[in-house]
């Protein structure tokens, strides 16, 4: 049976299978002082031995979360959502600015169901818009060096 091993931003830890009601009310209620405490970035892998997949989220207090699925290939699939490339916003990750177009974000509700489906079975939810993060048309980059627009990503 695999493990789950949930990294937790504000404070580093690691949650190993992380109770589902608790999770739950973290992505449904918890907002910027949970989720962009710290890291601001929570991971949760899917530890099924050699190659497992592994769920980023990052969380935008007036667009929702954007996931990464990781596969077990390595292949980024990220999530899509309704907003568009030429809006972005800028997140912080480790305390550094990381600029994320407003299409990668997802709602809250939308989120949970990815991240309870890649907790019972380690695979991205077909209710989520996925595209493979190679073929994006964005450049991830910091806001001052002017990486997030029209370039892309590698």
């Amino acid at each position: 049976m695999p493990t789950i091993e949930f990294f937790s931003p504000p404070n580093g830890d690691f949650v190993i299978n992380p109770d589902m009601a608790w999770l739950k009310n973290l992505v449904l209620k918890e907002g910027p002082e949970y989720w962009n405490a710290g890291a601001g970035q929570a991971s949760i892998k899917y530890d099924k031995g050699k190659r497992s997949p592994q769920l980023l989220i990052i969380f935008e207090k007036s667009l929702g979360f954007f996931l990464e699925y990781i596969d077990a290939k390595s292949v980024y699939y990220v999530s899509l959502g309704k907003g568009d490339f030429a809006h972005a916003v800028t997140v912080h990750i480790c305390g550094e600015p990381l600029l994320l177009p407003s299409t990668f974000f997802i709602p809250r509700r939308l989120a949970w169901i990815a991240v309870e489906e890649f907790c019972r079975a380690g695979l991205r939810h077909r209710k989520v818009r996925w595209g493979k993060r190679s073929e994006q048309h964005w450049a991830y980059g910091h806001p001052e060096d002017g990486n997030g627009k029209g370039g892309r990503q590698e």
